[in-house]
């Protein structure tokens, strides 16, 4: 609404068509917790944390799930944002979470195995994707738009290299063979990364960062929720007013595209990195101050 104010066009906030922006996932939180209570029955038995390489590869199971179901082109489901990491996983999660508070699975650290094998997978995996990622600039960069570099007429399988004699028919199924492998294998790395990852940073912040509460970080803590709620109500304006300052007195146009929220000008880099180093400790000043009296208005308090 502020975007289209100031541009005159209008702009939609928002992963999904119903425009429920990151909100999308209270939306999932309330299905869950109302699921929950609902499902009743009697009390789950508190149950032993598995060994963590077992856990890794459920992840890794529910990655191949999620591959495939990201290979429909489903875009959002009710909803949710249909990309790594989402629905299969949000479900596995928040099971699991459950059954960590109950059978008390974070009252102790990692072994030092397991915490070895944690970081040892994130990190590969880490760096696998990000290495991938710059490969496939670089590759963008030196052929152009025209050509899709990744994957490439010779992955994953060399006999794939589209040369000589191969026909249109050969060619296209050798693509969708060389996009397929990518995907399973992508959905496989990432749902080995999504639980390892997590089972790294619980198992870090438990040994390093579980000091005593004081009044500030209490006040964080307990305002989080509401922050999560109500930023971008704070984030857009700014946004909206450092858009407003680009066009009127730094007669810097920028124009965004019906329908997407990046903007197709090109601007200088100062510009941009001004307007980050402005907006985001604003917005997070704001935001923290704004929940902490939103949070404890009548009615909310009792939610927040």
């Amino acid at each position: 609404v502020c975007a289209a104010a100031v541009g005159g066009r209008t702009f939609s906030y928002g992963v999904s068509s119903l425009g429920l922006g990151p909100t999308w996932y209270l939306a999932w939180l309330l299905l869950f917790s109302c699921s929950y209570a609902v499902i009743g029955g009697p009390p789950m038995a508190p149950t032993p944390r598995p060994p963590l390489w077992k856990l890794v590869g459920i992840g890794a199971a529910l990655g191949l799930l999620q591959a495939g179901i990201i290979a429909t082109g489903m875009g959002t489901f009710a909803t949710m944002p249909i990309s790594v990491g989402s629905l299969p996983f949000d479900i596995a999660f928040f099971a699991g979470g459950i059954a960590a508070r109950r059978g008390g699975w974070l009252d102790t650290p990692l072994s030092a195995a397991e915490r070895a094998f944690a970081w040892a997978v994130s990190v590969f995996v880490f760096l696998a994707i990000v290495g991938g990622s710059i490969a496939n600039e670089l590759t963008y960069l030196a052929t152009g738009p025209s050509v899709s570099p990744y994957p490439s007429a010779n992955f994953p399988f060399p006999a794939c290299n589209a040369t000589g004699t191969a026909t249109g028919a050969e060619v296209e199924s050798c693509t969708l063979v060389s996009m397929a492998v990518l995907i399973l294998a992508f959905g496989l790395a990432a749902g080995c990364f999504t639980v390892a990852w997590s089972a790294a940073l619980l198992d870090f912040f438990l040994r390093y960062c579980n000091a005593p509460r004081g009044p500030i970080t209490t006040e964080l803590g307990r305002s989080a929720y509401a922050v999560y709620v109500i930023h971008p109500l704070i984030v857009v304006p700014l946004v909206a007013a450092y858009l407003a300052i680009l066009r009127g007195p730094w007669e810097t146009e920028v124009d965004f595209p019906p329908g997407s929220s990046k903007s197709s000008t090109p601007m200088a880099e100062g510009k941009l990195v001004l307007g980050f180093a402005t907006v985001m400790p604003l917005s997070l000043v704001l935001t923290w101050l704004v929940a902490a009296g939103f949070r404890r208005l009548p009615v909310l308090r009792d939610i927040f």
